[in-house]
């Protein structure tokens, strides 16, 4: 779960291997992380009746990484929703763990795991 849920739902994709950005990871691995996020991305349409997806990493700070760690963020959207608008942590605030909890059991059930 990503902590600000900037759109409900939004996950990040986080390999337990460390790597600092996309370069630093085999290939194979980056294949696994994206068809993750490919699956988690249909159960977030599932899960909230999302219209729209994005599928986006950032690699350093000069492209917006705020965390030296690869990650893949899944964003759903709605309708109504900015697609311009891009995610910055500072302009959202974290959601208590209970919301989280909610999401992430939403999302389990449209995965077919509760």
């Amino acid at each position: 779960m990503n902590l600000r849920q900037y759109e409900k739902g939004a996950l990040l994709v986080i390999p337990t291997r460390h790597a600092s950005t996309v370069v630093d990871l085999p290939l194979d691995i980056i294949a696994m992380l994206h068809t993750e996020a490919a699956l988690l991305g249909r159960a977030l349409i599932r899960a909230f009746g999302a219209t729209g997806l994005n599928i986006f990493q950032n690699n350093g700070p000069d492209a917006g990484q705020h965390v030296a760690h690869f990650h893949v963020h899944v964003v759903p959207r709605y309708p109504g929703s900015d697609p311009t608008k891009i995610y910055l942590q500072s302009n959202f605030e974290p959601v208590s763990m209970e919301e989280q909890e909610t999401v992430a059991n939403a999302v389990r059930v449209a995965l077919g795991d509760g």
